[in-house]
């Protein structure tokens, strides 16, 4: 051995022992190397399939005004479901309902809150308890899905018998505005053994040593389901992209012609509230969350940071996040998502992105600059600063903030963002890569695959061919996945070596490590009837497209998938990738827009789940061969 090397073991050896030194106790997985290697994408609050939350009332996300037996009129936005009155409402400080008002044209009857939909399925079958304070009328549907057991003030019970393409709707009216409904908490069935908030127990029989405790008895220490913890806790960094509703509706992005809306930081979604946000307009949940998940995984956090905080919000989210963070774990800060993405939704953030950036350096001044160059200016120079307000805020504890620069599919978005060359010029900075510590990249594989016609560019009548073999056209995929023989091409694995290769390139001209914000399998339909022929939409030219998605899916579940991420997560290493964050932990697989859970459900085996158990290997590898490695200093 090497004087040289002899060092750097040592070196790996004492970043170790720190390391390992500084993980917080916890019901959590050891923060090991490998889980320390390894992160997920956090699925929205209100994934059924998550199963996030002992009680999801929360996440029902706002009141719908309903009526029974009128006719509404044409501009009522969903008919009898939802006849647009929410004005009308009237509310407490925490968004509970005091009356209906007092307009003598109104058409709601009752308000309802809708939870579970499109996942109803996943949910646990059994006694349901409700406790709610104040006086009302509640009602449960829908049928046979739901049956009201027993109803007495302030607490009634129903059972839930889980079924696809249902939904639990609880239903409101005669409420009175003297005592008015309040803190209505849904609790789900089962509970835990003793204290540990990761032991699930569906029955008392469940808990050998006799402990177990009601999931109502305990609602006050156990706000996240223990299905959804075992889930997550197999990660080391946990990315809020989803959660926060970063790829949701944006305000009004799209809305080019309107003054940017924004939202103020006391404006925010609370603990307190009777709803919370879900991301789609009104803003992401509350912040509280994601800290008090990552301090019960011992788990570190990476923050996305939406397109319409202003500087105050952003100084606002600083200073919380240092007074919440927990101790011993980082937080990666990463300016909204996929910035250089034009699909939507992503795009329409770009779009708002453009409009900035060309107010900034206008064409008369910067002539011939595409508008594109400019949007990742603009994302190198908010980043930057960003970056700045959120270490300032932190003081001391600044080097536990990781803020990143978003690489794409090929090498140019990073490299535009990290000189940002037009920041430069107008500003006099000499860069936008001080305090930035890597370059974030999404290595995907498989996306080549196209659904699109052969004189599209795309593979069309090559998948519909193979999926008229006995196995549906998986041999034929997966030797494509393999060798790219063909469709043509070099394989999965080696088409995603380039995209690691293009963002290793600008990571080593900046002495930056290369992380993965996301990454995986990408096999997605692509054309316009690949993504919309769905159970409503089934007209007869849709059949080979229902043949193709199909096909997708069984891919995703199927032994050699696994063994494909195998060989691609040792590309990722070989190439030098460090923290890889796979997209995503918990969704489950969707025929039109893709199949990326390792995992479909909380409390899916793991035997039934081949790319989570590759995801382990991973890990295991890991910590078998690796010293410690994540590419930054300790």
């Amino acid at each position: 051995m090497t004087t040289t090397s002899a060092i750097d073991l040592l070196r790996r050896l004492l970043a170790l022992v720190v390391f390992l030194l500084a993980g917080a106790a916890s019901f959590a997985a050891p923060h090991t190397p490998g889980r320390a290697m390894l992160g997920t994408n956090v699925p929205k609050l209100a994934t059924p399939e998550a199963l996030w939350l002992v009680n999801p009332f929360p996440a029902s996300g706002y009141w719908l005004t309903q009526c029974d037996g009128c006719t509404p009129p044409d501009d009522a936005p969903s008919g009898i479901w939802n006849t647009g009155e929410q004005s009308q409402l009237q509310l407490d400080e925490q968004g509970w309902v005091v009356s209906f008002g007092n307009d003598p044209d109104r058409r709601f009857t009752h308000i309802a809150a809708v939870l579970f939909n499109g996942g109803s399925e996943f949910i646990p079958a059994g006694d349901w308890v409700v406790h709610y304070e104040g006086e009302a009328t509640l009602e449960y549907g829908f049928n046979p899905m739901v049956q009201l057991l027993s109803q007495t003030p302030g607490r009634d019970v129903i059972r839930v018998l889980p079924q696809a393409g249902s939904l639990l709707r609880i239903r409101i009216s005669n409420i009175n505005p003297a005592n008015h409904l309040r803190n209505l908490r849904l609790i789900a069935p089962g509970g835990r053994c003793g204290e540990d908030p990761l032991s699930y127990a569906a029955a008392p029989t469940d808990c050998p040593q006799g402990n177990f405790q009601a999931f109502e008895a305990v609602l006050d220490s156990q706000r996240f389901h223990p299905l959804f913890l075992r889930e997550m806790r197999a990660y080391g960094t946990l990315r809020f992209m989803q959660f926060l509703g970063i790829a949701d509706g944006y305000l009004n992005a799209d809305r080019l012609g309107e003054p940017q809306q924004r939202i103020a930081w006391r404006d925010r979604s609370q603990l307190s509230d009777a709803q919370w946000a879900t991301g789609w307009q009104d803003g992401p949940p509350p912040y509280e969350l994601v800290f008090e998940l990552a301090s019960v995984l011992d788990a570190d956090i990476w923050m996305n940071l939406h397109f319409w905080a202003d500087d105050a919000f952003v100084q606002a989210l600083a200073e919380f996040s240092r007074q919440h963070m927990p101790a011993g774990r980082l937080l990666y800060l990463e300016w909204n998502n996929e910035v250089w993405n034009g699909a939507p939704p992503y795009g329409w953030a770009g779009q708002r992105i453009d409009q900035w950036a060309e107010e900034k350096w206008p064409a008369a001044e910067y002539p011939g600059v595409s508008s594109f160059t400019k949007r990742m200016n603009y994302v190198g120079m908010r980043t930057q600063q960003i970056c700045d307000i959120w270490r300032d805020a932190w003081g001391a504890e600044a080097g536990r903030v990781r803020c990143v620069m978003p690489g794409g599919p090929w090498g140019f978005p990073a490299e535009q963002a990290l000189d940002c060359p037009l920041y430069v010029a107008s500003d006099g900075v000499t860069n936008c890569a001080d305090n930035i510590t890597a370059v974030a990249a999404a290595p995907y594989f498989g996306g080549y695959i196209s659904d699109f016609r052969n004189a599209e560019g795309g593979a069309f009548e090559q998948l519909v061919e193979w999926t008229t073999h006995a196995d549906g056209g998986l041999g034929n995929l997966f030797a494509e996945l393999e060798s790219g023989a063909l469709v043509g091409g070099t394989g999965a694995v080696d088409q995603a070596r380039g995209v690691m290769q293009a963002n290793r390139a600008v990571a080593d001209r900046f002495g930056l490590p290369m992380i993965a914000y996301e990454g995986g399998q990408h096999l997605t339909p692509y054309s316009a009837l690949g993504t919309s022929c769905n159970e409503w939409n089934n007209p007869p030219e849709c059949a080979p497209y229902f043949a193709i998605q199909s096909l997708y899916m069984a891919a995703n579940r199927d032994a050699r998938m696994g063994n494909l991420y195998d060989a691609y997560l040792q590309a990722w290493r070989d190439e030098g990738g460090t923290l890889f964050v796979h997209y995503a932990g918990l969704q489950w697989n969707n025929p039109q827009y893709g199949s990326w859970g390792a995992k479909e459900y909380a409390g899916q085996s793991d035997v039934s789940a081949p790319k989570y158990l590759a995801l382990r290997r991973w890990q295991t590898r890991l910590d078998a061969i690796e010293i410690f490695e994540d590419g930054f200093e300790p």
